[in-house]
């Protein structure tokens, strides 16, 4: 029987399983008469390929794993994300609070496999599918992660924020019907960066980056664009992913805007060279398939506000971008178990 499921997780591409000698190597990382039992794709972004992994030791003890292979094309699309950076989070990451992936090896120059690689612990849960009743709970502890994430020690080692697009030289599209929009906006960014406290940031943090089982967050995945940056940028990153995938609301909801901000010990000062403002540089520079709908949120946005990051919502208004929310499951979905979905 074929051990490698063809099946990619919904709404995901049919990546290239594993070469068979990334699979020995797998193996022989568990220790020698260990057997890759099962393998299946997983979700994930176009740069890093996930598999999940049933491994069988020698004693029979089973390992559930997953296999992040960075494409062979990353270096055009990330080329500051490399599978060094993620060594390099996961690390740091082994004080938190949170529960997060641990690194079991690492073949970061692709030596031994198909592809420079990372085995990392599954974790348990599943992504997030909240009732609409559970949704202030789920804001809440979606946003209160944040605070063991950004409080950890040693973060001045991760390279510094950097934003998903540069900006200089940025114009509307061509297309926009509403280029004194983009031109704001565009103007509100160039302004020199305020101060903010720099701390170790997770910088793609959403709910898809999540994991949950019985209405409770059980960790967050995917360390490999972590940096050394202001908090504001995970923070206004999650809430324009609220905003967009449950609507404006979830955005506005107090927990997600505010539960990040406070009790946390300020670090140190953002050099100025570093650049640009920074809460509201999310959703300008924002995921490359997002721009267009993202920028024209900032238009609104107040100079030099801690609030700043909170802003989408009330941006989004102004902007007369309001579409209608994504419906959520019905009010009596069942939670699952809390056990990685099928092994």
């Amino acid at each position: 029987m074929d051990r490698v499921s063809h099946n990619p997780a919904p709404g995901q591409q049919n990546d290239a399983p594993p070469s068979d000698a990334t699979l020995r190597w797998v193996e022989r990382c568990l220790g020698p008469g260990s057997t890759v039992k099962k393998v299946r794709q997983l979700g994930g972004g176009s740069s890093r390929r996930n598999h999940a992994m049933l491994v069988e030791s020698r004693s029979g003890t089973a390992h559930r794993l997953v296999l992040r292979r960075w494409s062979q094309d990353w270096m055009l699309d990330d080329p500051g994300f490399s599978p060094e950076r993620e060594i390099a989070a996961l690390a740091l990451l082994a004080g938190c609070e949170i529960p997060t992936p641990v690194l079991v090896a690492a073949d970061p120059g692709g030596a031994y496999c198909d592809s420079p690689a990372l085995l990392i612990t599954r974790l348990v849960g599943h992504p997030p599918r909240p009732a609409a009743e559970d949704l202030p709970e789920y804001l809440i502890q979606l946003a209160a992660a944040l605070l063991a994430v950004h409080s950890l020690n040693g973060a001045s080692t991760m390279p510094p924020y950097m934003p998903y697009n540069p900006l200089d030289g940025c114009e509307p599209p061509r297309h926009t019907l509403r280029p004194e929009l983009w031109e704001r906006a565009i103007d509100i960014v160039g302004d020199p960066s305020p101060d903010a406290s720099l701390h170790f940031i997770h910088r793609d943090y959403q709910p898809d980056n999540t994991l949950w089982a019985y209405g409770r967050l059980t960790g967050i995945v995917d360390w490999s664009t972590a940096s050394y940056g202001p908090i504001g940028i995970d923070i206004a990153h999650m809430r324009w992913n609220l905003a967009l995938r449950y609507g404006v609301p979830a955005a506005d909801h107090p927990g997600a805007a505010c539960a990040p901000l406070r009790e946390l010990p300020r670090g140190p000062a953002r050099p100025a060279r570093h650049g640009r403002p920074l809460n509201r540089h999310p959703l300008l520079a924002g995921t490359r398939s997002a721009r267009a709908v993202l920028g024209p949120l900032r238009a609104a946005f107040p100079r030099h506000s801690v609030a700043v990051s909170m802003a989408a919502p009330a941006a989004r208004r102004r902007a007369g971008l309001d579409a209608p929310a994504p419906s959520l499951l019905s009010p009596g979905h069942a939670a699952q178990a809390p056990k990685p979905s099928r092994w």
